[in-house]
């Protein structure tokens, strides 16, 4: 059986303590980007193989397909979906794709999808768990965590190399909402923190204030050269 996770790898900082940025020196409010979400009749229609492309590859759900589910005063039901892309020529196992899918309206709508498992020489993934949800009239905010080991082989006393392994995680927040269209939306995931490469905890500290996600600047340990929140701010959360 498939277990979820996310590969997972920081870059240590120092310090034996929880990091977390202040909000000092923070932009004007901005808008944060959200997008519409894919539209699906099931989870069954989801699920449902799809023809291989010019490449062979083929995609299907793994087991377990839904990893846990949820409820939010927004949507019905929340739960985590995941899919495989199992291609002819992959000599390693392929990465597992999991999607947010939002209950609303007699239908589904799922997120773009987020790795959830690579494996590879340096981590073992566990799973990937759901905070508190964090309800607003009209939006939630998805604070989920996903759990794994670092697996490292140190030197022994003689010389020869010692197998071992040690608690990774990564946490990040996901909005979605309901604007005039009535259509949900998302923002893209955002990445606030997590245990680094020396066991440190590092994060970014984050609120909720009425419709604004207030995020400090980004730590440098967990930069990524796309995200539009690095600087931190108050970002306005309006869903079309």
């Amino acid at each position: 059986m498939v277990r979820l996770g996310i590969v997972i790898g920081l870059v240590g900082c120092g310090g034996s303590t929880p990091t977390a940025v202040g909000h000092a020196g923070q932009p004007p409010t901005a808008r944060m980007v959200v997008s519409p979400l894919a539209r699906v009749a099931s989870h069954e229609a989801f699920c449902a193989p799809t023809p291989a492309d010019e490449n062979g590859c083929v995609r299907a759900c793994v087991d377990p397909p839904v990893a846990w589910k949820a409820t939010s005063p927004t949507f019905p039901a929340v739960e985590l979906w995941a899919q495989i892309e199992r291609c002819p020529n992959d000599a390693a196992p392929p990465p597992v794709t999991c999607v947010f899918a939002l209950a609303h309206g007699g239908t589904w709508f799922t997120t773009t999808g987020i790795t959830c498992q690579r494996t590879g020489m340096s981590v073992m993934v566990d799973r990937m768990r759901l905070q508190p949800i964090v309800s607003r009239p009209a939006f939630e905010v998805f604070d989920y965590t996903v759990e794994g080991r670092l697996l490292s082989m140190d030197p022994g006393p003689n010389g020869e190399r010692i197998d071992g392994s040690r608690a990774h995680d990564r946490r990040g927040l996901l909005a979605c909402g309901l604007g005039p269209s009535g259509t949900p939306s998302c923002t893209a995931p955002i990445d606030i923190g997590g245990h680094d490469l020396e066991d440190h905890l590092v994060m970014r500290a984050w609120s909720l204030e009425g419709d604004q996600l207030v995020l400090a600047p980004t730590p440098e340990d967990l930069e990524h050269a796309d995200d539009p929140t690095a600087a931190g701010g108050r970002f306005t959360l309006a869903f079309p």
